[in-house]
């Protein structure tokens, strides 16, 4: 964020929510939202996100949140749970998911390639249909789940994909000016003076963002 900062020159103040036991007034200050992995404040992060979308707020999810992105909606706008491995296992329940699961896998790490539908909101970022960003993931998406989101293109939009496996890797809301999701750390390509483009477009949507 700092890197974006400099680059578009211009001051950020952050609202640390996970910390705010008023977040639920703080957020609504909030012209831009941005979540991030992690097992904690699991329920109000959901909250959060679902706020975002609903209130049309532009908004970047990372790693863990890509997945709270796909459980916030799923749940709420299409009454229809999501089970989250991570999460089981994190109350001692890791078998039986259902077939609408996000599944835990051996860690991978690195820099991967990444396939960018043409006409998303991801290529018009990157002006690439072919781009290199690094992971450090332990999930993936059912079979089942995966069929789910193919038939919501004009919804909720898989636009960046593993090539290899065809895994989704980012995920757009189609109807909302900015609501991107992906599984990877656009953060760990980011450097002074070489912001990451997905997180400087993200500050921009933010300075631009009208209650």
């Amino acid at each position: 964020i700092e890197h974006s900062a400099v680059d578009l020159n211009t001051n950020i103040k952050l609202i640390w929510l996970d910390d705010s036991a008023s977040w639920e007034t703080e957020i609504k200050k909030c012209s831009g939202l941005l979540v991030g992995e992690g097992l904690s404040h699991i329920k109000n992060k959901i909250k959060a996100i679902k706020y975002a979308r609903e209130n049309n707020i532009p908004f970047l999810g990372i790693s863990f949140a890509f997945d709270l992105v796909l459980k916030e909606y799923f749940t709420n706008k299409l009454k229809s749970d999501i089970e989250i491995g991570e999460l089981k296992e994190e109350i001692g329940f890791t078998r039986n998911l259902s077939k609408l699961s996000i599944n835990n896998i051996p860690l991978f790490t690195g820099e991967k390639k990444i396939s960018l539908l043409s006409k998303s909101k991801l290529y018009s970022i990157y002006n690439h249909t072919k781009i290199s960003e690094r992971f450090r993931r332990n999930t993936n998406i059912s079979i089942d789940l995966l069929n789910n989101l193919s038939s919501l293109k004009g919804e909720l939009l898989i636009s960046g994909v593993l090539p290899l496996v065809y895994q989704p890797i980012s995920l757009e809301l189609v109807k909302n000016k900015f609501f991107i999701a992906v599984a990877y750390h656009p953060e760990y390509l980011s450097y002074p003076g070489y912001p990451n483009p997905l997180i400087n477009s993200f500050i921009k949507h933010a300075q631009n963002y009208k209650r």
